[in-house]
Formats: structure tokens, C-alpha cells, sequence
């Protein structure tokens, strides 16, 4: 089955790239980790390994992206 997953090098905790793969897909030097349906997740962001969500930074406080909403108009 296909599934969505998040590539994260061994030893790390940062996502570098998310990709659609089969349930044997493995890749040398990365922890290939699945991403739980309605989980936002993309690269750069970081696994928390407590709760199995993806944050935007190491102290694990924001999940989705931030706006500047003055830049917005």
C-alpha cells in the first residue's frame, strides 16, 4: 500500500523531504517514517517523537505554517 512518509536522516529529528512509498521502501542513511492520516507535515520541520507530530521548530510549539498578517495587507 501506498502510504505518505517523511525522510529523516539517522540521528535526526528534521524532515528533509516527503514522498509517496510502498510499505518495504527503505532508504540507506534514513529513518523512513509514516505520516499519520490529517498530520501536516513538509520538509524542514522536525519530528517529535512523544506525540508523532511534525513542528515547525526543535521546541516543538508550532505546527502549522505562520503568517505575518500585516504583510498580507
Amino acid at each position: 500500500m501506498t502510504k505518505r512518509v517523511a525522510l529523516l536522516p539517522e540521528s535526526s529529528r528534521r524532515v528533509e523531504n516527503v514522498i509517496l512509498a510502498d510499505d518495504q521502501f527503505a532508504l540507506p542513511g534514513y529513518r523512513v517514517v509514516p505520516i499519520e492520516e490529517g498530520v501536516f507535515c513538509e520538509a524542514g520541520m522536525f519530528l517529535n517523537e512523544a506525540d508523532g507530530l511534525f513542528y515547525r521548530d526543535t521546541d516543538s510549539t508550532t505546527i502549522y505554517p505562520v503568517h505575518d498578517i500585516d504583510a498580507v495587507g
